[in-house]
């Protein structure tokens, strides 16, 4: 009924089984078993459990040792499982109170650490239950009780006992205490206790005694059970008490019981005898002698006045049951010496039945060679005594198997497998034959045998369509055919190959018989556990024997809805990137958000954009993640946007991710003429007007080679514009040595550096006498500085040009690039000068 594995195991090997089996021959039989080897031996661990179905065990999450057992008579428990597996081990008790009477099904313990820990029981039809576990509540203790049972010697009526002790010891980790006064069932007033357990405080590991007393107050087999109440699980402890009261000690009957075992009801059974022996010196008065129903004197030899002294006679006692059941009664003698008794049992038998159900059996028309299914025939003994059964046979083209012929027992059934096994074709019949002590049975039998039957499936093949991974898809039908000659029996489906678990058999009108040109149908599931590709095959079979097998292929992918987690989502390029320049790269991280594998993962980017250091490729495992680049490489300027896309045959839906950035360009174009003529001293004048496209722009000019004596001024010297608005640019180029001095006026903070330079340089050719070495000096220094005070001069010049203060630019005609330059982009116009 159960397979649990026991999860303290981390091997895995610690297994329980239980069986749901209730034995009616009075020897209870094993329904759990044990494993410590994964299976290869199981020892039986039932002890002292009810003889009841098992139907669940659980384990506690605390201890290994602790076992709960789901029976139909209530929660049973144990905290010695290992101990269990003796024969006559008393491990076995019932587990908490208040369930109702009804069948415990299933039982499920909450792990360890799970608040609170509790053991839910699953009933049948009266609901769920729960109750703390038995590791669960630390205010309780545990304990027991040494011996678990007295036997005491026999004692005369009326007469107590020596005391008998019973240790009752502290087996928990807090102290026990005994909550109530000590109960006593059964024959109570038999049995008494004194002690110094009652209302103590016991340590863990400590002890107190219990004296318990017999005294008997009837003659003959006295059983109670003695209840100690404590703060232990379920409350209680019990010991078993057992003695005999034996006569006053003159008038003895003898034997103190009598059993007559099963008597069929309506019978009278032998008689069985009594013999009262008078010890005494005198005689004994005899009042009386009755004996309660069903059971009845049938003979009397002692009479209703005296027994002599020394002396004995005889009563016959015989039991006649009017119902079956079990009966008890007493045999009764009234004495001057007391009252004595004499217990009677018997069990009323109802006699033995042999009812056959059916009493005809007509078999599905079979193919001639081959043997039907079994068709069942149950004898049922409604008797309380096992039916004698002498023979079972069947007639030609019949056969029938049973343990039967071994008798069957009272109030059970016996089942006869009966087959037809024709051996020609057409209507046959027959008869199965029962042989009992009650006399002779028939059971009639017919059937028509046919030629073989054959299986076929339409369509031959299944594909399904892609489906979402955990999520069934529409039923596909296929119809089986019988297009044999002869019916054949029970059609099964199995589904194997690779992909077995991904399709199930749904629903199907295919009985247990499908004739000659019938057909049935069958509904096949597709609920994929994985992506991609994913085949089996249904098996279509008949139990009926010759009937070839049917294999249908079935085909079909699994695709989830969504499984891509694309980070971050949205990708702008902040930096404004020069048309035709590349961006650095950013990364985005994509992650397999699905339970399953994605194979074939695919990225690609639109737009101005492309990958690069790209990971995502091949399969993605669930829950893996990879990364890949994209580069922004504008082909114009102005606002330009993308899409990242990740994408699989596996996954229906891919995730996207939006890309955005900003192209950047400007135009550089003269206004006015690019060509000017001026004489050494003058200066030239160029206007220059520079759009931004796509962005704003920060704009630097720069003149590249000036002629000799020549500086090149702008102004303004940077411009910052919008993206479409103009900006006018002078560029001013001054020859001779009417440059410099415009250049000087007005002596303005930014043109303190060219004086200074002056000051500096002066002094330092003053020192070309001392030597060759003070003659370079001063002409590499001269000829950085000046160089540096030139390039202060309002703005930028280029190099080659130069001016010392009295020079004159030679004449001739100038190319002087100007070059432009923004957000990493440089533009170059070509002015012309001529020098007259």
């Amino acid at each position: 009924s159960s397979i649990t594995i026991d999860p303290h195991d981390s091997t895995g090997n610690t297994v329980y089984a239980t069986i749901s089996v209730i034995s009616e021959t009075g020897e209870a039989e094993p329904t759990i078993y044990r494993s410590t080897n994964g299976g290869a031996v199981w020892n039986s661990v039932m002890s002292n459990l009810p003889n009841a179905p098992v139907n669940a065990v659980a384990i506690d999450p605390q201890s290994a040792n602790t076992v709960y057992a789901a029976t139909d008579v209530g929660v049973y428990y144990t905290t010695e499982i290992t101990a269990c597996a003796q024969l006559l081990a008393n491990c076995w008790s019932p587990f908490g109170t208040g369930l109702p009477e009804a069948p415990v099904v299933a039982l499920s313990a909450a792990p360890a650490g799970v608040t609170p820990p509790m053991l839910a029981a699953g009933t049948y039809g009266r609901g769920i239950w729960q109750t703390s576990l038995w590791t669960a509540d630390t205010s309780l203790s545990a304990a027991s009780a040494n011996p678990g049972s007295l036997d005491f010697p026999s004692q005369i009526f009326g007469t107590t006992s020596a005391a008998s002790v019973v240790t009752l010891t502290n087996t928990g980790s807090i102290a026990l205490t005994f909550t109530s006064p000590i109960a006593f069932t059964g024959d109570a007033s038999d049995f008494g206790a004194t002690g110094n357990c009652i209302g103590q405080l016991v340590p863990t590991g400590g002890t107190c005694t219990l004296d318990v007393t017999f005294t008997p107050q009837a003659t003959g087999q006295r059983t109670a059970q003695m209840i100690v109440f404590a703060n232990i699980y379920g409350g209680q402890l019990s010991v078993d008490l057992n003695g005999t009261g034996l006569p006053g000690g003159n008038f003895t009957p003898s034997p103190s019981s009598l059993s007559f075992g099963q008597v069929e009801v309506g019978s009278t059974s032998s008689p069985l005898q009594v013999t009262v022996t008078n010890s005494a010196t005198a005689a004994i008065p005899i009042s009386a002698e009755t004996v309660t129903q069903p059971f009845v004197l049938t003979a009397n030899s002692c009479g209703t006045t005296s027994l002599g002294a020394d002396s004995s006679c005889q009563v016959q006692v015989a039991f006649a049951p009017t119902q079956p059941g079990a009966a008890t009664g007493m045999l009764t003698f009234t004495d001057g010496d007391g009252t004595q008794t004499v217990q009677l049992a018997g069990t009323g038998a109802a006699a033995p039945t042999d009812v056959l159900n059916p009493t005809s059996i007509a078999f599905p028309s079979t193919a001639s060679g081959q043997i039907s299914a079994a068709q069942p025939v149950t004898i049922t003994n409604n008797g309380d005594l096992p039916l004698q059964v002498n023979s079972i046979s069947a007639s030609a083209n019949f056969q029938q198997s049973s343990g039967c012929i071994s008798g069957v027992a009272a109030h059970s059934n016996c089942t006869i497998s009966v087959q037809f096994a024709p051996t020609q074709t057409g209507a046959l019949t027959g008869t199965l034959t029962l042989v009992d002590a009650l006399g002779s049975k028939t059971v009639s039998l017919s059937g028509t045998g046919l030629q073989p039957a054959a299986l076929t499936v339409s369509p031959p093949s299944v594909s399904f369509a892609q489906q979402q991974p955990g999520v069934a898809g529409s039923p596909q039908t296929l119809t089986v055919t019988n297009s044999g000659g002869a019916a054949m029996a029970n059609i099964g489906f199995q589904i194997t190959g690779p992909g077995a678990a991904d399709y199930s058999v749904g629903a199907t009108n295919c009985g247990a018989l499908l004739n000659s040109g019938g057909q049935c149908t069958v509904q096949v599931v597709f609920a994929p556990l994985a992506t991609g590709l994913l085949t089996a095959a249904l098996a279509v079979s008949s139990s009926t024997p010759g009937v070839t097998a049917a294999s249908v292929p079935l085909n079909g992918s699994g695709q989830l809805a969504t499984g891509f987690q694309a980070n971050p989502s949205q990708l702008p390029f902040f930096t404004v990137i020069p048309v035709g320049e590349l961006s650095s790269a950013q990364s985005v991280t994509i992650t397999n958000s699905s339970q399953y594998s994605i194979s074939a993962v695919s990225v690609t980017a639109a737009g101005p954009f492309s990958l690069t250091q790209n990971t995502c490729s091949g399969t993605l495992g669930a829950g893996a993640g990879c990364t890949t680049g994209v580069i922004f490489a504008p082909s114009s300027s102005g606002s330009a946007a993308g899409t990242l896309t990740v994408s699989s045959t596996d996954v229906a839906t891919p995730a996207t991710v939006a890309l955005s950035g900003t192209g950047f360009a400007f135009s550089v174009q003269p206004s006015g003429s690019t060509s000017q003529t001026v004489t050494s001293g003058q200066q030239a004048d160029y206007a220059l007007v520079i759009t931004p496209a796509g962005a704003p722009g920060t704009f630097s000019l720069q003149c590249g080679t000036l002629p000799a004596n020549a500086l090149c001024i702008f102004n303004p010297t940077t411009q910052t514009l919008s993206a479409g608005v103009q900006g006018n640019v002078l560029v001013e180029i001054y020859t001779g040595s009417s440059g410099l001095s415009a250049q000087i006026k007005p002596f303005t903070a930014r043109r303190v550096w060219p004086l200074a330079c002056v000051l500096i340089l002066v002094p330092l050719a003053l020192w070309r006498r001392r030597g060759i070495v003070f003659v370079l000096l001063p002409t590499i220094v001269l000829s950085a500085g000046l160089s540096s005070c030139t390039s202060a001069i309002g703005g930028s010049s280029g190099g080659g040009g130069g001016q010392d203060g009295a020079g004159a630019t030679p004449s001739g005609t100038y190319s002087i690039p100007v070059s432009i330059s923004s957000s990493g982009m440089t533009q170059s116009i070509t002015l012309t000068m001529i020098v007259d």
